[in-house]
C-alpha cells in the first residue's frame, strides 16, 4: 500500500511540474491496483497450498509467521516446492536491502521485485543486478 501511495504522489509531482498529463495517471493507478491484487492473490494461493498440505487452513497466521522469520522451515518448503513445480519464481514483497537480494539470489530465483527498496533508495538497481548475476 505504501509503495502505491508513493507512486501516486510522484505522479502528482510530475503533473505539477508539467512532466506529464493526467491521462497516464489513470493508467498508472489501474496498474498499481492490479499489481497489488496479483501480488496478494499469489501470496494467498501459495499459503493455501502449503496449509492444505499440512491439513490446516489459517493463511493469515501462516503468512504472518513467514514474514516474521525466514526460518529453516521456510527455506526447506521453498526448495521442495521449487523442485516439485519447475517454474521460474520471482520474489515480491519484503525486500528492503541488498542483503535480501543476496539471500534471494542464493536461492536461485528467476528475479525479484525490489519496488519499495528501489524507490526509497535503499537498494541500487545496478548493485542488485550485479549481485543477481
Amino acid at each position: 500500500d505504501e509503495l502505491c501511495d508513493k507512486s501516486k504522489l510522484r505522479h502528482i509531482e510530475r503533473l505539477q511540474t508539467g512532466e506529464c498529463t493526467i491521462v497516464p495517471g489513470f493508467v498508472l493507478n489501474d496498474l498499481l491496483t492490479n499489481y497489488e491484487r496479483v501480488s496478494d492473490h499469489c501470496s494467498n494461493v501459495a499459503a493455501a497450498m502449503i496449509e492444505l498440505e499440512a491439513d490446516e487452513f489459517d493463511t493469515h497466521r501462516y503468512l504472518g509467521a513467514v514474514k516474521q522469520k525466514r526460518s529453516e522451515d521456510f527455506e526447506r518448503y521453498y526448495q521442495a516446492y521449487r523442485e516439485k513445480y519447475d517454474f521460474d519464481i520471482i520474489a515480491s514483497g519484503g525486500i528492503s536491502s541488498l542483503d535480501d537480494v543476496k539471500s534471494l539470489s542464493a536461492l536461485g530465483l528467476y528475479g525479484a521485485i525490489i519496488g519499495k527498496a528501489y524507490y526509497t533508495g535503499a537498494v541500487s538497481l545496478a548493485e542488485a543486478i550485479k549481485i543477481a548475476e
